[in-house]
């Protein structure tokens, strides 16, 4: 499984959008507590997904320039949070770390027909 972890002070850039207020930007340092911060672990409920990343990211009044940093990773959660915006957000590639573990037990799906 891929888990993405944040460090420590990364800065997580909500990226909301709705009919009303159109497109802004939310800020949240996500603290110092701990070295590194899981973001996509099964305990926390976020059920987060990367999207893509890129070089160049302009939401609302805000704009990204990211070259220099690793890309704006930009993730959706899927969680069941009551929202009346897509859940977005976007982190600098050079706050993330991605430890990916091939131990981790795979499961069959089976689909119903």
């Amino acid at each position: 499984m891929r888990t993405y972890y944040c460090k420590e002070n990364t800065i997580i850039h909500f990226l909301n959008q709705n009919e009303e207020d159109g497109k802004w930007v939310n800020e949240l340092n996500i603290g110092n507590k701990y070295e590194y911060y899981p973001l996509n672990i099964k305990e926390n409920g976020l059920m987060i997904v990367k999207l893509y990343t890129t070089d160049y990211l302009s939401w609302g009044d805000e704009q990204f320039f990211a070259s220099n940093r690793g890309g704006m990773n930009v993730f959706i959660s899927l969680s069941d949070k009551k929202i009346e915006h897509v859940d977005m957000f976007g982190i600098y590639g050079d706050d993330l770390l991605l430890f990916e573990d091939e131990e981790e037990e795979q499961t069959d799906i089976k689909l119903s027909q």
